[in-house]
């Protein structure tokens, strides 16, 4: 009983321990909006009751430890001088030797060992209880998330041009509808945009043209071509800014007078000297700039659909527009489908689907 209490305390610290290490990433992440906010002795007092909770049970794995220790290390002591306390009488009998009651005493120790392998080594297995608990939990979460999963088949052909979907529903995990019946055709070679309200599932049906979404059921045929996805919070890997700029492919791939010119032609001169510099660059552009990023991106790697999701939220209207031109001008076949709800925006695409008319009624 001593032993088992222990299998919850050690499942609790790792995840406290993980709930705490994830909040000193979130807030390192988000400095400068708590400075601005404010907010620096609000998050301190939630590191410090996060602490707190990995402290106490700390303190509760001590103590079941403790007494764990002495039950484990009585019975070790106790049963090491078993033998010598039962042989000794007969020694002193006169009924063996010396030497006989050392061979006794060490033959029982070996026999000891080989049985009490298990409450010996209880400690070690609590822990080991308690990080295949964990691998357990997560695994009946995984099994449960793919439950909600669906079938949906993924045709990709060379002969094929166009996107088109057939009676493709996409759900939330949840399992209610979030659009029904999506029978849409994207015509390659044209600027098209997806509008729709807030929340109507604009962003997910792109997450599920890039085959990321998994509730789905219906077809979806898709031309063998090379496909971007630009979201609205780009993802700049660690690294230098070269590497940043040229993500996912190599970055010797690309040549330096490239990368300059593309750098300057989204409006990012001032970064060109800095082109090989290492940093954290999420933390060092503004979102503006890394949305200019993301579409030099797209210049070097020249696919031929690019999705572009809310990609020019944090510019100008002006700014967004020239970005939008250079893609038409340098990628001239390029199919560029556009999320977005700016009007003005909309305005430039010449196909525009309503997903409106695919969301369940209420």
């Amino acid at each position: 009983m001593t032993g088992r209490r222990l299998i919850p305390l050690r499942i609790a610290q790792q995840k406290a321990e993980a709930d705490f290490r994830y909040s000193l990433v979130h807030i390192r992440d988000h400095a400068a909006s708590i400075a601005l906010s404010d907010g620096a002795n609000h998050e301190k007092r939630l590191l410090i009751g996060k602490f707190d909770v990995i402290y106490d049970n700390f303190l509760g794995i001590m103590k079941r430890a403790k007494w764990l220790g002495f039950l484990t290390d009585g019975l070790g002591t106790l049963s090491g001088n078993f033998a010598l306390l039962v042989g000794s009488i007969r020694y002193f009998a006169g009924k063996i030797t010396f030497g006989t009651l050392m061979q006794l005493v060490q033959a029982f120790s070996r026999v000891e060992d080989a049985l009490g392998w298990i409450w010996s080594s209880y400690a070690s297995l609590t822990e080991w209880r308690a990080n295949v608990a964990r691998l357990a939990t997560f695994q009946r979460t995984m099994d449960r998330a793919s439950v909600g999963t669906r079938k949906t088949t993924r045709e990709i052909k060379p002969t094929v041009r166009d996107i088109v979907t057939d009676h493709l529903d996409i759900y939330r995990p949840d399992g209610s509808v979030l659009l029904s019946s999506v029978n849409i055709t994207l015509p390659s070679g044209h600027d098209i945009v997806l509008i729709g309200p807030s929340g109507l599932g604009k962003s997910t049906l792109l997450r599920t043209l890039a085959g990321i979404w998994p509730f789905t059921s219906g077809t979806i045929r898709l031309p063998a071509d090379e496909m971007m996805f630009v979201p609205q919070r780009p993802y700049l890997p660690l690294g230098t800014l070269r590497a940043t700029l040229c993500y996912p492919r190599a970055p010797e791939t690309i040549s330096d007078d490239r990368l300059c010119t593309v750098l300057a032609q989204v409006g990012l001169s001032a970064l060109i000297d800095e082109r090989d510099t290492e940093g954290r660059w999420t933390e060092r552009l503004s979102p503006g700039e890394q949305q200019r990023l993301m579409f030099g991106r797209v210049l070097l790697n020249q696919p031929a659909w690019v999705f572009l999701d809310e990609s020019t939220s944090n510019l100008d209207a002006a700014s967004e527009n020239q970005l939008y031109d250079l893609l038409r001008d340098h990628i001239p076949s390029v199919t560029i489908v556009s999320v977005t709800h700016r009007i003005t925006l909309q305005e430039r695409h010449p196909v525009t689907i309503d997903l409106q008319v695919f969301a369940p009624s209420q």
